[in-house]
Formats: structure tokens, C-alpha cells, sequence
């Protein structure tokens, strides 16, 4: 894998993570409007323990993808930087 390669997967993984955590922002802040609409009777209705638990779920996953893309991330870099260092190595032997 050539720098440029590297350098486009890291900004993909970036922008499909940015997307991940806007989706999750929007279907948190759906969850809490639908969650507080209507009366006070309805509130404690419509807060219940499933919209809590996939809230927490997908919070729970995108942790999760978070750490991987991070792992991806490093062995890229590490994988860029060891193709320099070899560079540099032929350079010096020319």
C-alpha cells in the first residue's frame, strides 16, 4: 500500500466514523425530543426501558468502532512508516 492509499483509507475510515457518530447524535436526540413530548403522563410512558437499552447499545458500539478504527489507524501509519524507513534505506545505498 503506497502512502496516497493509506493516506485516502485513513480519511474514509474518518468520514464513515464521522457519519456513524452524526447518525447516533440524531437518533439520541429523536429518541430524548420523542422521549419528552406530550404530557407529563405520556413523558413517563414513552421513557422506557427499551429506548434506554438501544440508546445504550448503540453508544456501546460505536465505542467499540471507535477503538477499532483507532487500531486500523495505527497499523496504517505503522505500515506507511515502515515503507519510509526502507526508502530511506535505498536512498542511502545509492
Amino acid at each position: 500500500m503506497d502512502h496516497e492509499t493509506g493516506t485516502a483509507l485513513i480519511v474514509l475510515v474518518s468520514g464513515f466514523t464521522a457519519v456513524m457518530i452524526l447518525a447516533t447524535l440524531g437518533f439520541t436526540i429523536y429518541f430524548v425530543v420523542r422521549a419528552f413530548r406530550g404530557s407529563p403522563m405520556r413523558r413517563a410512558e414513552k421513557v422506557d426501558a427499551n429506548d434506554t437499552k438501544i440508546i445504550q447499545e448503540i453508544y456501546q458500539g460505536l465505542t467499540k468502532m471507535d477503538k477499532r478504527i483507532e487500531s486500523l489507524e495505527t497499523l496504517i501509519l505503522d505500515a506507511d512508516r515502515g515503507k519510509l524507513k526502507q526508502f530511506d534505506r535505498d536512498l542511502q545505498k545509492e
